[in-house]
């Protein structure tokens, strides 16, 4: 499996977060499996709009979602549109965030993102959890007076994964179906 374009900076966040800079515990792949594992897809999400006065004039190039860590990348299924459906690419982004900076001014037009959501929190609490349990098999030993506790980088992994854990609880949104009204 190779790691997807859109998920390069996930990846490496994750590894930030996780204190882990090489591939001895996880491998990318491994890495976007647990960011998998702690996302939803995200259909027809209205993003909102945030109107600034320029020169005199209001402009609308600011788009947020309420959604962060998003997917980067634009591809069929994470993609940026208008009512009419027609997919925009003219804007930077911000998938952490969740925030689109147009390059000029859309005059208010309302746009919808599709797009893959990560509970990166959880996530990263996975992650320090499968660090732990991979120090595991280590042991407190002593040799010539000297104590070496391993157990402590376990507790270490534990507690981290406790910290994390209570960022990425449950978010609850409301969904409103476009053909029900």
């Amino acid at each position: 499996m190779t790691v997807r374009s859109g998920m390069v900076d996930l990846v490496s966040q994750f590894r930030s977060y996780v204190q882990e800079s090489g591939t001895t515990i996880f491998s990318d792949d491994r890495v976007q499996q647990i960011l998998d594992s702690n996302s939803q897809y995200v259909y027809q999400n209205p993003l909102s709009f945030f109107p600034q006065k320029l020169n005199g004039s209001v402009v609308y190039t600011q788009y947020f979602s309420e959604y962060q860590w998003l997917e980067g990348t634009a591809t069929s299924t994470n993609k940026i549109y208008n009512s009419n459906g027609t997919v925009v690419s003219n804007y930077s982004s911000d998938f952490v965030l969740g925030k689109f900076t147009f390059d000029a001014n859309t005059q208010g037009t309302v746009y919808y993102l599709d797009s893959r959501t990560y509970n990166f929190y959880k996530a990263v609490s996975d992650g320090w959890r499968e660090k732990a349990s991979y120090y595991a098999s280590q042991f407190d030993f002593t040799v010539e007076g000297r104590s070496y506790k391993k157990s402590q980088v376990i507790q270490s992994c534990l507690s981290m994964a406790k910290e994390y854990a209570a960022k990425g609880s449950v978010i609850q949104h409301s969904l409103d179906r476009g053909d029900m009204c």
